[in-house]
């Protein structure tokens, strides 16, 4: 008989019985043409030889209705499906035909269930070969070894232990089945184990204890330098340790990228949300210029409760794309400090200062006249914008800009310091004459400096000049 002969169908007859006693076979069972039985020459005698000792060792295949192999019993032993169908490494390399290779099922990588603790055996697939890689760096920091890939490509890739370790595993592009195979491996390690690991990554570290991380986004380094220890054995160093929890951060909170990415739904869901606030997102050439904010609440408790006075200043912000942000405080009946309204801009300067105001103004109805009072630091291009814009209110700088000058003149000493804060901060003028005196005492060339300077410096009668920006 021609090479290549199988067998189309076997008849089986009902003979067996499950373990509860129920028989597990229809009368008569048909052997679909994937499970086909094939001797070692790949030939069928015309005598049924080859099924005369399949049935004399007891070959029994159960079926259930959907017609799926459930189990294979040679003699009085038990193996599962994918144990009996998955080959050796030495059956691997043999030179079977494209037919007899559809009989195998190999493992497929699960990266979500093994990625912490990655099986990796002959004959395992691979979506590709970074894949592969991924899987071997996780092993080697589970394992706590160092490996390096020699050779390393596109289509094949070599795992060896950088301790002159006898472990090595090879995985190459298999072409017939279109992924990355694992085709031989030597899991011996003749090797000592590190307490430092290059694969136990910040980004590994943040996958495994990400769990931990949802519950606590600001876990000390401390922590997870001694989790990392007591779970892997592995010591770490505060930088990773930080890193880990920064890169935690990006996988719950989302990454700066994304959250510009969803700037007009932001802007969307503030006026939702809160019915009457201002939210104006400034874009030219499809490129963001800034967004301004300004909600109702703010608005109804500055009008409610609050002086006109207006602290204006601005600040850098420290993250991937900078900027700087511009902010309106006041100070309420407690004396705290109570935000009115902000601004995100690409630099301070006199054009986004102007752009702030001026919708600032249309929020609180700002008036130009005297009533109004604003407070800032000695910038010339915010002086020159509320000169142009609201020329008749009132305008005062910070003190804590002034002592600077004034510690740089050479008035230095925590008395001077003191006496210039009290008298800054008085409501009444008596207590204002009281502190100049007092400091006229301690230094007179001081309070001959402090005399001279401007009114809207911050040391006129009855002028509440504090810091409330700092």
């Amino acid at each position: 008989m021609a090479d290549n002969t199988i067998i189309e169908e076997v008849i089986l007859e009902s003979t067996y019985e499950g373990p509860q006693g129920d028989n597990i076979f229809q009368d008569e069972e048909v052997i679909p043409n994937e499970c086909q039985l094939i001797d070692s020459n790949n030939e069928v005698n015309d005598n049924d030889f080859h099924y005369d000792n399949n049935a004399n060792e007891q070959v029994l295949i159960g079926l259930k209705a959907d017609h799926t192999i459930e189990l294979l019993t040679t003699g009085d032993e038990e193996v599962g499906s994918d144990e009996a169908i998955c080959p050796s490494e030495e059956e691997l390399h043999t030179n079977y035909s494209s037919s007899e290779e559809q009989a195998y099922h190999f493992p497929i990588y699960d990266a979500e269930r093994e990625k912490f603790d990655p099986q990796l055996e002959v004959g395992k697939e691979f979506k590709n070969i970074e894949e592969f890689k991924e899987a071997v760096r996780n092993h080697g920091a589970a394992s706590r070894c160092n490996f390096r890939f020699k050779p390393n490509d596109e289509f094949r890739a070599q795992a060896i232990c950088k301790l002159a370790c006898t472990w090595k595993i090879w995985a190459s592009w298999n072409k017939k089945k279109g992924c990355v195979q694992i085709k031989s491996k030597n899991p011996e390690h003749t090797c000592i184990r590190n307490r430092t690991n290059r694969h136990c990554t910040a980004k590994y570290k943040a996958k495994r204890y990400l769990d931990t991380f949802k519950v606590d986004l600001n876990w000390k380094s401390k922590l997870i330098i001694k989790a990392v220890n007591d779970d892997m054995k592995l010591t770490i160093n505060k930088v990773t340790a930080w890193m880990a929890r920064r890169y935690a951060r990006v996988l719950i909170q989302g990454s700066n990228e994304h959250h510009f990415g969803l700037l007009r739904s932001f802007a969307v869901e503030i006026l939702r949300t809160n019915p009457g606030s201002t939210c104006i997102v400034a874009i030219h050439d499809l490129k963001f210029q800034g967004v301004y904010i300004c909600l109702e609440a703010c608005k109804r408790g500055f009008f409610g409760g609050c002086r006109q006075l207006l602290v204006l200043d601005g600040c850098f912000l420290k993250g991937t794309f900078g900027g700087q942000m511009l902010v309106a405080v006041e100070l309420d009946a407690n004396h705290y400090i109570y935000p009115v309204a902000y601004a995100i801009v690409e630099r301070e300067n006199a054009t986004t200062w102007r752009w702030f105001i001026q919708h600032l103004g249309e929020d609180l109805k700002i008036m130009n006249s005297n009533e109004w009072t604003f407070m800032t630091d000695r910038q010339k291009g915010l002086q020159n914008v509320i000169d142009d814009l609201y020329l008749e209110a009132k305008h005062r700088f910070c003190v804590r800009h002034m002592y600077i000058n004034f510690f740089r003149i050479d008035f230095k000493g925590l008395i001077l310091k003191e006496y210039i804060w009290k008298a800054a901060k008085s409501t009444m003028v008596l207590e204002w004459m009281f502190w100049m005196g007092e400091m006229e005492k301690e230094s007179s060339a001081a309070h001959n400096w402090l005399k001279k300077r401007h009114p809207s410096e911050g040391m006129s009668h009855g002028s509440m000049c504090m810091s409330v920006i700092e």
